[in-house]
């Protein structure tokens, strides 16, 4: 298996932010590398912050999230720069709880 096959597949999940608001995104469990949990641990600086968008976007496929003209904010390291800081890094770390939610089951066979 090429290691590009395995960093391409993706996943669905959606996170609900209450009031009915829901999140529909795709994301790249196996994008997720140890280099970005050691970065996102250390987030001190603006560079550091414009890495953590730059590998949200490498990990992120797609999503539902609308700006004000009803069309989808664009994934781009650029454009995450302007989402919320909350909502990014709740949309990334459930991201990544649930990439470690696949691996276990699929290192235990479930």
């Amino acid at each position: 298996m090429k290691l590009s096959t395995l960093i391409g597949r993706t996943k669905q999940a959606t996170i609900d932010f209450g009031d009915g608001d829901l999140l529909h995104y795709v994301y790249r469990p196996a994008a997720i590398t140890g280099k970005m949990v050691i970065a996102i641990n250390s987030l001190t600086e603006t560079v550091a912050i414009a890495d953590f968008c730059a590998d949200a976007a490498a990990v992120l496929a797609s999503w539902d999230l609308l700006g004000e003209d009803g069309e989808p904010v664009p994934i781009t390291p650029e454009s995450l720069q302007t989402i919320p800081w909350g909502v990014l890094c709740i949309v990334f770390n459930d991201a990544m709880s649930k990439a470690g939610e696949v691996k276990a089951a699929q290192a235990t066979g479930a």
